[in-house]
């Protein structure tokens, strides 16, 4: 999940992988670029990435950053039959499909076992070389895309539903 941040001082582009680093915080003044950088950060991984490699989860409680990625629903977009929107705006959805990702990490957490590997990148090698077979109903094996989670303003969501976002 390769991230373009920029460049150094010596003038190298310097590129991080998002799978080594899944935690990312971007604090600071109105004005100071947070939303450049996220918009970078999802800029960086759509040049990059295949649609059946990895799909967006996006949580916009303002409606305003993350409103132009709706034309990815199709393609990028992880969303839910039961919520009828692309983008989380809301707590009660926010929440919602929040609940969804954690249940489907639970599933994967599973399956990685069962497939006796660490990481997605592994899993999908199994996948494509056919290592894996389907021995267990309860676990379907398939190309896994990663799963991005991308939240702005988490302050404003946690002030609306804060026991539940930080469950």
């Amino acid at each position: 999940l390769p991230i373009a941040f920029g460049k150094m001082i010596d003038g190298q582009v310097y590129v991080d992988d998002l799978a080594k680093m899944p935690h990312i915080l971007i604090a600071g003044a109105t004005g100071a670029g947070k939303s450049v950088g996220i918009n970078s950060i999802i800029t960086s991984l759509l040049y990059r990435m295949h649609p059946s490699d990895l799909k967006f989860v996006m949580i916009d409680p303002k409606k305003i950053e993350l409103s132009l990625y709706t034309k990815l629903k199709k393609h990028f977009l992880a969303t839910s039959s039961d919520i009828n929107e692309s983008i989380m705006t809301s707590s009660p959805n926010a929440v919602s499909i929040l609940k969804s990702v954690e249940k489907e990490m639970e599933e994967r957490y599973n399956k990685l076992a069962n497939a006796g590997v660490r990481n997605i990148e592994a899993y999908n090698k199994k996948i494509k070389s056919g290592e894996l077979r389907n021995k267990d109903t309860r676990l379907v094996h398939r190309n896994m895309p990663y799963i991005v989670v991308i939240i702005d303003e988490l302050a404003d969501l946690m002030i609306t539903a804060k026991r539940e976002i930080e469950e």
